[in-house]
């Protein structure tokens, strides 16, 4: 996979966080305090400073109620 569409993923997954947790009114101490990840860390993911790992990327988003869920991609059917 290229470093664009890896840094691409990262960027979504950033915005991702930052849209749930502010929709969510849940500050970046308390997602720490929930998730068990750091704050600092946290604030480094969201201002893409630092790329999460799966784990922790899962570990986020469950203690705000969301998970990850891969799907397989559909098949383009041109002629």
């Amino acid at each position: 996979m290229e470093q664009v569409k890896i840094d691409s993923i990262f960027d979504k997954w950033a915005k991702l966080l930052v849209t749930i947790r502010r929709e969510k009114n849940i500050t970046q101490e308390e997602l720490s305090y929930r998730s068990g990840v750091g704050q600092c860390h946290i604030s480094y993911i969201e201002t893409r400073k630092r790329n999460p790992t799966v784990g922790v990327m899962e570990a986020l988003l469950n203690s705000m109620g969301h998970t990850i869920c891969i799907c397989e991609k559909e098949e383009s059917h041109e002629n």
